[in-house]
């Protein structure tokens, strides 16, 4: 398929188009939120307001999006706080607009008015979190609260997501793209990653599948997507969501707190959250550390396939390094093991 360039004026009017479908006036106002995989608008129709959400064409087949949407309704009929997804006129979450011989796939869910986000990327990765050991308790919580409902859930019918196994973050192909094709990369980080690829490829690939530590999870659990909404915490964004370890989640919410002098606390509190709710399985903590490391990568596999666009930087200079570096230190880890 032929890319295309999803500017600001044509994904407005798409989602104009859209609107009709969930009943929402023509004239409602609507404010560009955020493109990364996919454009997010805020509707505001008198007293109402939503959430649309227009996919990059090609990034999602229909029953990707599908699996999706109704895995957070069935999250929400099951008592976790999750946004509420919308049914279009058509029955279906999942609306199609035809537009320039393109077919666009979109969605919508209802906008959470007052809500902000628990935390940011950029204050945890500098080391000036205002979140406190007493935040990531709950934020243990609530992971384990998603893994239990999620576990009554089971998978939705037609479940189709790619999966946070050992292929999806170190195989050949990962989801994410090849961190070894990040062109910042030098003789040595290549040498260090590759050398790290093939250590996770052996603990991952040899790690526990089963249903006690293992299904679909959520996949970005950031602190960006826990919104603080009226006192209660709301988990949004499973735009990755997929089959991997539960640690996977509690591995992407440290992840950015690792450069932080109170990374050991904030770890420990999120762990003594989690396994309030749930415990951690014999093989879980060790299992966390790789997932830690594999996490980094991830994000240098994003990076090496949108070098060019904005926002990469940060990414692509501090964050490499600091991967590098837990990549270095996982390494001598492995090494000092083998050889007791």
């Amino acid at each position: 398929m032929t890319a295309v360039v999803l500017d600001a004026n044509l994904a407005e009017r798409i989602v104009r188009l859209a609107l009709p479908y969930w009943k929402i006036a023509d004239d409602a106002v609507v404010v560009f939120v955020k493109h990364r995989e996919n454009v997010v608008f805020r509707i505001i129709d008198a007293e109402q307001q939503f959430a649309v959400r227009l996919h990059r064409p090609g990034y999602r087949s229909d029953a990707e999006i599908l699996t999706e949407v109704r895995h957070i309704a069935a999250l929400g009929e099951h008592g976790m706080s999750v946004p509420f997804i919308l049914v279009a006129t058509t029955g279906s979450p999942l609306v199609h607009v035809l537009h320039g011989g393109i077919d666009f796939q979109l969605d919508a869910q209802r906008w959470l008015v007052g809500s902000a986000p628990m935390g940011d990327i950029d204050t945890a990765f500098a080391g000036t979190t205002t979140l406190t050991t007493t935040d990531f308790r709950a934020l243990g919580r609530v992971a384990a609260q998603l893994h239990e409902t999620t576990q009554q859930v089971g998978k939705v019918p037609g479940y189709t997501r790619g999966a946070w196994d050992a292929a999806g973050l170190v195989g050949p192909t990962p989801l994410w793209g090849d961190p070894l094709e990040l062109r910042d990369n030098d003789m040595h980080d290549r040498a260090v990653l590759t050398q790290t690829i093939t250590a996770l490829r052996v603990s991952l690939g040899q790690a526990s599948t089963r249903a006690a530590v293992y299904g679909p999870v959520h996949a970005d659990f950031t602190p960006e997507n826990v919104l603080v909404v009226d006192g209660r915490l709301v988990v949004i964004d499973f735009d990755d969501f997929g089959d991997g370890w539960n640690m996977f989640d509690l591995a992407t919410i440290l992840f950015f707190y690792t450069p932080d002098p109170r990374y050991p606390s904030f770890r420990s509190a999120m762990l003594a959250g989690y396994t309030s709710v749930r415990p951690l399985q014999h093989d879980e903590p060790a299992l966390l550390d790789d997932l830690l490391i594999a996490r980094g990568l991830t994000y240098l596999g994003w990076t090496g396939q949108r070098r060019d666009e904005d926002g990469m930087e940060f990414l692509a200079t501090d964050v490499r390094r600091h991967v590098i570096a837990l990549a270095t230190e996982y390494l001598d880890s492995s090494a000092r093991q083998t050889r007791t």
